[in-house]
């Protein structure tokens, strides 16, 4: 898809929160921005084309910011996770020469979750050298998850995410947002039930497993 084909998902100026095409009313009555720029959205909801959100500006609508549409879904994708009360982790596979070994998946229940970039200045996230997009409580740990649209966590990243010792999953949605035509509906389906997306960028448990092979 695109970069000029708009947004999927835009900031609805009324509720703080991202919303799709479906939810809002047409025109610039939908009350939103991008989640990119900041620069105000039109609701474009026509016969012909598809429905999207468009840039508008000065009265007329412009082309779609660089990265709009990535931040768009990386915004929408780190609203819908936070929001779960169970995750899903992926088994933890290892390799050492020619020998392997695993972790089992399991369930982890959310007592309560954090989006440490909404969190505000004052908050205890803003003092550390890096933030996950979501950080999930359970009875007895921390579960860390990053989302990658366009960028993928870094080695200074990753090395600095390994400083802390906290378990870190990555939801890869590099090639879902080429695609376009996404709803929130759509987008969680896929988060919730596309195990591919999910990897390990640090597990607590892979150097005690490393040894004992």
């Amino acid at each position: 898809m695109k970069n000029d084909e708009g947004l999927d998902f835009a900031l609805s100026l009324k509720t703080g929160r991202v919303v799709d095409i479906r939810m809002v009313e047409r025109g610039l009555a939908c009350g939103c921005v991008c989640p990119n720029c900041g620069a105000e959205l039109q609701a474009r909801k026509g016969r012909k084309n598809r429905h999207h959100f468009a840039h508008h500006i000065a009265g007329r609508a412009r082309p779609t910011c660089d990265g709009g549409r990535e931040s768009a879904l990386h915004r929408a994708a780190r609203q819908i996770i936070g929001g779960w009360q169970s995750l899903e982790l992926p088994a933890l596979l290892v390799h050492e020469g020619r020998r392997q070994g695993a972790l089992p998946g399991r369930i982890l229940s959310v007592r309560r979750s954090e989006l440490p970039d909404e969190c505000g200045e004052r908050s205890p996230w803003s003092n550390l050298r890096v933030r996950p997009d979501v950080v999930f409580h359970g009875e007895e740990e921390q579960i860390w998850c990053e989302v990658k649209v366009a960028h993928a966590v870094d080695d200074t990243k990753r090395s600095r995410l390994q400083g802390y010792r906290v378990s870190t999953l990555e939801f890869d949605l590099s090639q879902m947002y080429r695609s376009g035509d996404w709803n929130l509906t759509t987008l969680e389906l896929s988060l919730r039930t596309d195990m591919s997306i999910r990897q390990w960028v640090f597990h607590v448990g892979e150097e005690q497993l490393r040894h004992r092979l």
